[in-house]
């Protein structure tokens, strides 16, 4: 699979459909031909300014056309993409700019951002009719960088995740076969771009002539507005976290009427544990539409995803919420602690193989062969160590995911190493010991941080220490001061007791 990436496809699909809308934003349209031509002429100005191929260029950038533009030019260069979200407090930033090195940085505005060295360009400011609208002639292959994105770290440090070419074109090739699309059908660009779920909905449209429509930025829990634009733009293709699928599915129960959304062919989920709850209302108000579900698994450090389970069934009431099986060219193993197998129905840890691996974790070799480790019993080959807990499902042999190992946790889709958090409030003066856990009511996920100090702390002043360390997802929702922390008899920490005192 060395020579396998998708730019190949992208180009041959933006001179086959050079006269079709390609992306919509609002009320302005794209054709193909012309995002060809802008990003070909982006492509062109930073190879001119030095930058060369298997860099890496960081993206500051709001969801836009422009920033679609932006990407198609830097894997035009033959380089990877770094994405970044303008909402980042600055230290967060310049934590990521000093661990990826990056050299380059592109953004929509005219602010430069002194957290970053490097040569900055703003796209407002450069005049890109002079550079050429032909494509470089420079060739990528499988073991070439797609993209980098960083994930919450639990020391306290973002880690950023380096996908290669190869994976990223298996996961689409894989999809298309799995779940075709046409030219004919329009996706919806929803995703926060730091999240590798957006991977799939930046490329997939393009390799096949579809189109795709931008949410505006910041609105990815207004279902409102999602089924207004489903609607009107007759989408096919959604993704929807679990937890933002419900508030879906409540809206579709207000309605009573999924006409709507009736354009729907497939509607995926990804990113946290899929409630069998939503499964069952879904395929109750899409029993007559040809829309299916498909529940869908992986860790940023597969190439997005790495399992499928699609609820064909509209018929019957689902008793559990399967994560499938592996993806082409991916192979999961269910492993206990001296990785040896477990049978099928024994719960154990989720190792993954295969082609969508990670290169690394970048510029950090000691992570990197602390979760990317070989497995004995099985040739030594190279695994992903999830650090989720599974189990096959006797009868069918779908795995189904049971929970964390550790104390991650994927928060409206976020992945949040909670220890990430207890280390910035421990920066916090007074603040002696920390623990933050995760808790849903009502379907809701909320996040409690437990402090000891020499006295009750006033809440706002925590948060507005911890808003210029951690992105906004990540501050509690709620600070509990506490004299003591609760103990097992073992002296450990009782989790589940902090939770029930709330």
């Amino acid at each position: 699979m060395e020579n396998n990436n998708i730019l190949s496809i992208i180009e041959e699909a933006f001179r086959v459909h050079a006269n079709k809308v390609a992306i919509i934003q609002g009320d302005q349209k794209v054709l193909y031909s012309e995002l060809d031509e802008r990003s070909n002429q982006l492509a062109n100005m930073l190879i001119e300014s030095g930058v060369q191929k298997g860099d890496i260029v960081g993206i500051l950038m709001e969801r836009s056309i422009e920033m679609m533009t932006t990407i198609f030019a830097i894997t035009k260069v033959g380089t990877a993409y770094l994405p970044l979200d303008p909402s980042y407090p600055k230290e967060r930033l310049r934590s990521i700019f000093e661990d990826s090195k990056i050299k380059t940085l592109v953004s929509s505005t005219k602010d430069i951002y002194d957290a970053f060295e490097g040569k900055q360009f703003s796209l407002e400011e450069i005049d890109l009719s002079i550079f050429s609208k032909k494509s470089p002639e420079i060739s990528v292959s499988g073991n070439d960088l797609a993209y980098v994105i960083y994930t919450s770290g639990s020391t306290g440090k973002p880690k950023g995740v380096a996908i290669e070419h190869g994976g990223l074109y298996n996961r689409l090739i894989w999809k298309q076969k799995a779940y075709p699309i046409t030219s004919s059908d329009t996706l919806f660009f929803k995703t926060v771009y730091t999240f590798d779920v957006s991977v799939w909905e930046i490329f997939w449209w393009s390799m096949y002539g579809a189109s795709v429509v931008l949410l505006p930025s910041g609105r990815e829990q207004d279902v409102r507005l999602m089924f207004k634009l489903i609607d009107k733009h007759q989408i096919n293709v959604i993704h929807f976290v679990p937890s933002v699928f419900r508030l879906f599915l409540e809206y579709l129960s207000i309605k009573e009427d999924a006409s709507a959304v009736a354009s729907l062919k497939y509607v995926f989920t990804s990113g946290e544990k899929l409630a069998i709850s939503s499964v069952n209302t879904f395929n109750q108000f899409f029993k007559n539409l040809q829309g299916i579900l498909i529940n869908l698994y992986g860790p940023t450090e597969a190439s997005i995803d790495v399992s499928h389970y699609a609820f064909r069934e509209k018929e019957q009431d689902y008793t559990i919420a399967p994560i499938g099986k592996a993806i082409s060219n991916i192979k999961l193993w269910i492993l206990d602690n001296d990785l040896k197998d477990k049978n099928n129905g024994e719960e154990g840890e989720l190792y993954i193989s295969g082609i969508g691996l990670a290169r690394n974790y970048v510029n950090n070799e000691e992570l990197t062969n602390l979760k990317f480790v070989s497995l004995p019993n099985h040739g030594n080959i190279r695994a992903y160590k999830t650090g989720d807990i599974v189990y096959r499902d006797v009868t069918s042999l779908d795995i189904c995911f049971v929970g964390r190992k550790d104390f991650q946790v994927k928060l409206r889709g976020l992945r949040v190493e909670l220890a990430d958090i207890e280390k910035q409030l421990k920066t916090i003066e007074n603040i002696q010991e920390t623990v933050v856990l995760m808790n849903e009511k009502n379907g809701n996920q909320f996040l409690y941080a437990f402090y000891k100090s020499n006295a009750a702390l006033r809440e706002n002043f925590i948060k507005e220490q911890l808003k210029t360390k951690l992105p906004i997802y990540m501050i509690p929702n709620k600070f509990v001061f506490k004299e003591q922390f609760p103990l097992l008899s073992s002296g450990k920490l009782d989790r589940k007791k902090l939770i029930d005192e709330l």
